[in-house]
């Protein structure tokens, strides 16, 4: 193999790769914005499957990742679906706290989760 073909290899790079890095570089930019209001993240390094974020709050630690919609990326935790070019507003509807849960909500929830069992 010449030397141009091997350097074209080496930069190839397969479409999951390409979505890891996408969801990577998410993640990263929204723990960027978490950290500047002197919140505690970590984003964990899987060797397979999709990176998570960690995110250190006062009602306790939550997961966020990175999810591929029609529309485009988007950053999902709970509480949390936002559009992934918008860390900023992201971070504030994280960092907003929960309303209280209603008993009907609770009661729906659970019946969906009969049904599907």
């Amino acid at each position: 193999m010449s030397d141009v073909n091997q350097t074209t290899h080496q930069h190839s790079t397969s479409p999951e790769e390409a979505r890891h890095a996408a969801k990577r570089r998410s993640l990263q930019a929204l723990a960027e914005q978490l950290t500047r209001w002197g919140v505690r993240c970590l984003i964990t390094l899987p060797l397979e499957g999709a990176p998570v974020l960690y995110v250190a709050l006062r009602r306790g630690t939550v997961c966020v990742v990175a999810a591929e919609t029609v529309s485009g990326w988007s950053l999902v935790g709970p509480g949390l679906e936002c559009d992934a070019n918008d860390p900023a507003t992201a971070a504030e509807v994280l960092l907003r706290e929960p309303p209280p849960i209603s008993l009907s909500d609770v009661l729906r929830r659970r019946a969906r989760i009969k049904a599907v069992a």
